[in-house]
């Protein structure tokens, strides 16, 4: 008779038998956690482990983060290791009436639809603009980790986002954490990764195809506009060319982005912590400073006069 193991099992035995040194991972809330990040066993092999998967894993980056890793990224995360404690991800549809909590099923339902209409807009000479100011999606994850050896205790937190079809108003937007009133920043320990995919057409016609992928775009920023209870960045979103560039027309896809800082405990009282993560999307320019305001957790707000919807916050919650 054929023995049935459960997965979380194979994968605790896994990290038991590969990684004596990760034993203290073991735990099924943390393989639970690493499944929802999108992990499996088979991410963690001997070969893998070469590469720091689970490393990166753990600190809360996903396979396709980690895909996308610079040498920015691997400085900031070097010698780093720690263990995942809580993650949030909420998947979301902006309409005309806002943002609205949808399933994951409905989210890569239409991330699916979005790479087939691309790879179509590939390879034609149709126009493949975003003509629709509706139906944009997008999903946001929101992470804490318990970095190992570090006095007083360090906890890595991060904050993602991803457009699955790009914005249709490409302004300036704000991201970032708001913390538990008993979370301090580590000084200057912030960044935003802003990252799109770039594509150029040859068509003389602005707006059309066929499209060629020209690798990936990257901005980094290394202090945040806020960082009174929390961490708070605002970002220009990139446009599509309106005119061409060295006889090449450009256009953006794949629109997403990364928050991180590591934070300690100010006070001993607190053994439980909070912090929410979130996004506001403007629809109106303006020429000066969104006035990012991250007061504590679920607070987050910008002082501009502009029109914007703000995404439905993540949250976790974690033991000291």
């Amino acid at each position: 008779m054929k023995k049935v193991i459960s997965f979380s099992l194979l994968f605790c035995l896994s990290l038991v038998l590969c990684l004596p040194t990760f034993a203290n991972f073991e735990t099924p809330s943390n393989v639970e956690l690493l499944e929802r990040l999108g992990y499996n066993e088979n991410d963690f092999s001997l070969k893998s482990l070469h590469q720091n998967t689970l490393r990166f894993a753990q600190l809360g980056f996903s396979k396709e983060e980690v895909k996308d890793f610079t040498q920015y990224d691997l400085e900031y995360l070097n010698e780093l290791e720690g263990q995942l404690l809580a993650l949030d991800r909420k998947y979301l549809k902006k309409d005309e009436n806002g943002f609205i909590e949808v399933n994951k099923e409905s989210y890569e339902q239409a991330k699916e639809e979005q790479f087939r209409l691309q790879s179509i807009c590939d390879t034609s000479s149709q126009n493949c603009s975003d003509t629709e100011p509706t139906s944009n999606w997008m999903r946001l994850t929101t992470t804490v980790s318990r970095i190992s050896g570090t006095n007083p205790q360090e906890y890595l937190i991060k904050h993602d986002f991803a457009w699955a079809k790009k914005p249709f108003y490409k302004y300036k937007d704000a991201v970032g954490v708001a913390h538990h009133v008993s979370m301090t920043p580590v000084q200057n320990s912030e960044y935003l990764k802003y990252s799109r995919d770039d594509y150029y057409s040859r068509n003389p016609i602005i707006g059309l195809g066929p499209w060629t992928y020209d690798g990936v775009s990257d901005q980094y920023k290394w202090s945040a506009e806020d960082k009174t209870g929390g961490i708070g960045f605002e970002f220009q979103l990139a446009s599509d060319s309106a005119q061409l560039i060295n006889g090449k027309q450009h256009k953006y896809e794949n629109h997403r982005g990364t928050v991180a800082y590591r934070a300690i405990r100010n006070n001993s009282s607190y053994t439980y912590a909070d912090l929410s993560g979130h996004y506001i999307h403007t629809e109106s320019s303006i020429s000066g400073a969104l006035g990012v305001d991250a007061r504590g957790t679920g607070s987050f707000t910008i002082s501009a006069n502009v029109s914007k919807d703000e995404a439905i916050q993540t949250g976790v919650s974690f033991k000291y």
